[in-house]
């Protein structure tokens, strides 16, 4: 009924806000904690599959990221997102042809300012290269 799908709704909003902070004061191992509370309620949530992609991203689970990026594509088929997480899990790490590939799908389906981000990404990682690179190749 409307009253627990209202009760669910704030407990994912509660739980997804703690892991957020847990995030920030980088205390992983309670932000999954917090995360998965979220994620036992609503399994196929994209927003909270995304933030564990982020999260196992932080980890270095590559592979986990990229399970997680494909099980997103599979809920929203029509959305960008599982490019655009997948560019980040390229990114992370460095391998930034196949980055740019990625985030360049997810540009050219639906141009947004988190694919923007890219070529900022590169130059704070002192990747200026990278960045002229996805400048010249996409602008």
């Amino acid at each position: 009924n409307n009253e627990d799908s209202y009760t669910q709704s704030i407990a994912i909003s509660i739980y997804r806000t703690l892991s957020s902070q847990y995030l920030a004061d980088k205390d992983i191992a309670l932000a999954r904690q917090k995360l998965g509370k979220a994620l036992e309620i609503s399994p196929d949530n994209p927003r909270l599959l995304s933030d564990l992609v982020s999260l196992e991203i932080i980890e270095e689970n590559y592979d986990e990221a990229s399970k997680l990026a494909s099980q997103i594509e599979a809920i929203l088929p029509d959305n960008t997102i599982a490019n655009y997480l997948r560019g980040q899990i390229y990114a992370a790490q460095k391998q930034w042809p196949q980055a740019i590939n990625q985030l360049e799908l997810a540009w050219k389906s639906r141009p947004n300012d988190a694919t923007a981000a890219l070529p900022n990404f590169c130059l704070a990682s002192a990747m200026s290269l990278s960045a002229k690179y996805w400048l010249d190749k996409v602008l």
